[in-house]
């Protein structure tokens, strides 16, 4: 929404910096000057243009508060999101599973991920952009009898589409949404360790 408003913004400008009509020439500075005209049709334009710039120079320094206190948190709980591989790692990392504690409980979250790669088209070429896909497989209690390595093989026998997967485990050490906190910096983190 931030990168939106931003977006009207400045096209608000650029169609008002538009519509100036050559009033005259300054001779002396060696510069035209600009000005509007004066019917009742622009002054209608003028005031609802008026209306949504005062709208957007409300909401966007509200938006950025939020947003800075959305990274703040995330920041805070990624400083202390600690993670660890299960078993030993393959050469190839670009698909596999991770394991998110569901803290303060001793449930885990798995997740199938896939790093895939695409192109852009940028200015002069094609850029490449990392992708990092992800599907919901289960959640497992950790129990004497079950841990995160015979789910890990658990996994591998009913998924023997990747025979060797790297698998990692995510343990976060405050609560925190799953869906809206702790699996976008999980899927942040992950990125950094497989890309």
């Amino acid at each position: 929404h931030h990168r939106h408003l931003m977006i009207i913004q400045q096209n608000l400008n650029k169609i008002q910096e538009s519509e100036k009509e050559l009033k005259g020439i300054d001779w002396q500075n060696m510069k035209l000057i600009y000005g509007y005209s004066d019917n009742d049709n622009n002054d209608n334009k003028e005031n609802s243009e008026q209306v949504i710039r005062e709208i957007i120079e409300f909401s966007i320094p509200k938006i950025e508060k939020e947003i800075q206190h959305g990274k703040t948190v995330f920041d805070e709980v990624e400083s202390k999101l600690k993670y660890a591989t299960v078993g030993l790692l393959p050469l190839e990392k670009s698909v596999g599973y991770f394991f998110i504690q569901d803290y303060p409980k001793s449930d885990f979250v798995v997740y199938m991920y896939e790093l895939s790669a695409l192109y852009v088209q940028g200015n002069d070429a094609q850029v490449p952009y990392k992708s990092l896909k992800t599907a919901y497989i289960s959640t497992y209690t950790l129990t004497l009898s079950k841990s995160l390595t015979s789910i890990k093989r658990e996994i591998i026998q009913q998924m023997p589409d990747v025979p060797n997967p790297a698998v990692y485990s995510f343990f976060p050490n405050q609560v925190a949404s799953m869906e809206y906190t702790l699996l976008p910096i999980v899927k942040r983190v992950l990125m950094r360790m497989v890309a």
